[in-house]
């Protein structure tokens, strides 16, 4: 839990902070949301399961969307109660009553500022290898969650088992006891734990958040966040709390967070885990710059960051240009700037590794400072909340990634989860992974060749225009010396470039939710809109498309009709298990029925003889139990009607231990492996990596009987595995 004072907090304006280095290249899948004329049939019922992907930039494993639940009060007293919150409330004349518990009263967060401030904590967790993007908000009457009570006010099941039943209504009424009592805290958590979905992180947003934050560790619960609407002033709290739910602790006791490779749940990490966080006390100081320093040194090591828990007694503290200096081993006193019984340590020195970071952009020589810390930490802000910009450390980012390939037993009993109930954290399953065939569309010249290019959002340095982002490519035409650029998209958009016009060159591409032309958070349509390459990549004169509904997976960069002359959007149902596809522009459309109604990792590409895109999907299960891992193949040739299983689960036997038998009567949790994009001879091939041997598996002639499975050992556990191919010019096929 976290409060915003801590970190420092301050209201987003119209000069955005800048969010640091640009999005990686521009390796991009999509973002889902929304619905649009002559959508495919919907469904009469809400869905529960949500299996999306969002963009994809090299080092990202897991895209992980976001259920935005905000909690409303029935509007006939809003004044009430609101001593809670240190705010003001908001101005309630557009307020109606409200009867049906569905998009009813006030919104309890700004959807502007939620898409500002989710762009800069983006930028801080890819160092982590995830990010977070905005799937669905919904608002519900729940009088007993929209303001929280800070002293942790207990109430009865039975008192709120109805509102929690508007989230979730597949949670039972005999959940609990009728009189049984928890903080409004706690049954949200609970109620996520028995009834959420696994694969999204679900805020609540209530409009007066009790004071504090308050993000699940996986060993505490499942991916449940509760906060209200001043998370979003403070883009490095929404970043902390990110890295709560992920696996991360706090800076000051950053092993006490739980292992998935020790013997037993419950029990901390070794502190060597996170070596650039810990130092050996002497004169001087041994500070660690790799995990196998600090496991092989043979003194007491020590914290590099201390906090108070008064607040006053800190060892780091920030100066006016957010530079970070530590006093290791003693106390810092930010306003004097000196160190007591410490070793002043400063931005660059080994004492700051892994807490103090500048960013791209940072020229103290011309008065342009762009530094941060790490956001897992502990800092007064003496600039007002404006030291917004923050990172991790290597350690974290490798702790995470181990982490998220498990799961762990919850050892929090206070949400009603005990071991014997066989409650974990599910955090193998949150999220999902990405496939990388953004390689296959970075021709943005019509050369046959890839560029290299970037996506700048709206507030970066390189997107200079207010509110406007830009597009930035490296053209190959010219050896990569001339850039070609052009301004496109809002806050909150996602890049997803590919074949929108004829002239099979690429187009710049944004997907949009929340409005075409408007700013609205419950405009539930998905807005595909792109530029003419084939008039000179006009950005002005745009076009646009409107396909599939707010729990839907978008597919771009598709070809399902045979006719070269035309172009494809295609989006995926996890509620029906459909895939639909649209001629874009015209009220042609088409279905393949997948099947899977869970989570599945979309690889679609060209696997049999012909130029029309064959389904194919990845289903991860659990290596050596049922279901296992598992590819499923829909071929053109065949009219998309067969369903071709091929099995990994003899090849995939990565092993998370999660805890042992003795002690938790936990079990090995076993992960079915990351699926990647593989080709040979210009065809796709089936592949998934072993992320705790490093293996790569590949089935190289998948359509053929029997088919068979080579391993290619590459790489270490927490490493990230890259799709192929690779190869500027389609030559060669590399892993």
């Amino acid at each position: 839990m976290l409060g915003s004072a801590r970190l420092g907090s301050a209201r987003l304006r119209s000069a955005r902070l800048g969010s640091g280095a640009a999005l990686s290249a521009l390796l991009l899948l999509c973002l889902n949301t929304g619905c649009g004329a002559e959508d495919p049939p919907s469904t009469d019922s809400p869905p529960q399961a949500v299996t999306q992907e969002a963009f994809s930039n090299f080092g990202v494993e897991r895209v992980i969307p976001l259920r935005m639940v905000m909690m409303a009060n029935d509007c006939t007293n809003p004044q009430t109660e609101w001593t809670k919150c240190f705010w003001n409330p908001p101005t309630q004349t557009t307020c109606s009553s409200c009867t049906s518990g569905s998009n009813c009263g006030p919104d309890t967060a700004d959807y502007d500022q939620m898409r500002a401030s989710l762009e800069i904590a983006n930028d801080a967790v890819r160092a982590l290898g995830v990010q977070f993007y905005i799937s669905r908000i919904e608002k519900y009457k729940m009088p007993h969650f929209w303001n929280i009570s800070p002293s942790g006010e207990e109430r009865r099941w039975d008192e709120v088992r109805d509102e929690l039943r508007l989230v979730y209504p597949n949670l039972s009424l005999n959940e609990f006891q009728p009189s049984q009592e928890a903080s409004e805290h706690k049954w949200m958590h609970a109620a996520a734990i028995r009834a959420g979905e696994p694969r999204e992180i679900i805020m609540w947003l209530a409009e007066c958040g009790g004071g504090g934050y308050d993000g699940a560790r996986p060993w505490a619960g499942a991916s449940s966040f509760n906060a209200d609407r001043s998370v979003f002033w403070a883009p490095r709290v929404l970043a902390h709390e990110f890295g709560h739910l992920v696996g991360l602790e706090h800076t000051m006791y950053p092993a006490s967070s739980n292992d998935p490779e020790r013997q037993y749940d419950g029990v901390g990490t070794n502190d060597w885990e996170y070596w650039d966080l810990y130092y050996g006390a002497g004169s001087p100081n041994t500070y660690f710059g790799t995990r196998a320093a600090a496991q092989s040194y043979s003194g007491d090591k020590f914290v590099k960051h201390t906090w108070g828990i008064d607040g006053a007694s800190q060892n780091c503290g920030f100066d006016v240009n957010c530079t970070l200096t530590c006093c290791i081993g003693g106390l810092y006193n930010s306003a004097t700037g000196t160190c007591t019984s410490g070793q002043t340590q400063w931005l660059g020195t080994p004492g700051t590794a892994g807490l103090a970071f500048n960013f791209a952009g940072d020229n103290p020589s011309l008065g342009v400072y762009r530094r941060g810390a790490n956001a897992m930490m502990y800092l007064n802000d003496p600039v007002g909340g404006w030291c917004q910009l923050s990172s991790f450390s290597e350690s974290q980012a490798e702790q995470v990634k181990k982490i998220m390939r498990s799961d762990i037993r919850i050892d929090f009993p206070q949400f009603f989860a005990p071991y014997a109930d066989g409650y974990t954290g599910k955090r193998n399953l949150l999220g999902d992974y990405r496939d990388r065939s953004g390689f296959d569309a970075l021709d943005f010249d019509g050369d046959g060749k890839r560029d290299i290019a970037v996506w700048q959002p709206p507030g970066t340095d390189g997107a200079p225009t207010p509110g406007v982002g830009r597009f930035r490519v490296l053209t190959s035409s010219s050896g990569y010396t001339s850039l070609l650029e052009r301004d496109f998209g809002r806050v909150g958009d996602i890049p997803v470039p590919g074949y929108y016009d004829n002239d099979n060159i690429v187009d710049f591409a944004v997907l949009r939710r929340g409005g075409l032309t408007t700013s609205n958070p419950f405009d539930t349509q998905f807005y595909w809109l792109w530029c003419w390459s084939s008039l000179s990549h006009d950005c002005v004169s745009w076009g646009w498309d409107a396909w599939g509904y707010q729990y839907d997976v978008p597919l771009p960069n598709v070809e399902f009709d045979g006719n070269t002359a035309t172009r494809e959007i295609a989006i995926y149902r996890p509620t029906t298990g459909y895939l639909y596809w649209k001629v874009r522009g015209s009220s042609t459309w088409g279905g393949v029925n997948v099947g899977f109604t869970s989570r599945i990792s979309h690889l679609h590409g060209l696997y049999d003889s012909d130029n029309k895109t064959d389904v194919v999907v990845y289903d991860p299960g659990q290596a050596g139990s049922s279901p296992a891992p598992r590819f499923q193949m829909q071929l053109s040739t065949q009219g998309w009607a067969t369903k071709h299983v091929r099995n990994f689960n003899t090849a995939v036997m990565a092993n998370a231990i999660a805890a042992s038998s003795a002690g938790s009567q936990a079990a090995a949790v076993r992960h079915g492996g990351i699926p990647l994009v593989a080709e040979s001879n210009g065809r796709r091939v089936l592949r998934a990596w072993d992320a705790y041997t490093g293996t790569f598996y590949t089935m190289w002639d998948p359509l053929g009987m029997p088919t068979t499975i080579s391993a290619c050992q590459w790489g270490a556990p927490r490493d990230v595995p890259l799709a192929g191919p690779i190869d500027r010019k389609r030559t060669e096929r590399r892993t």
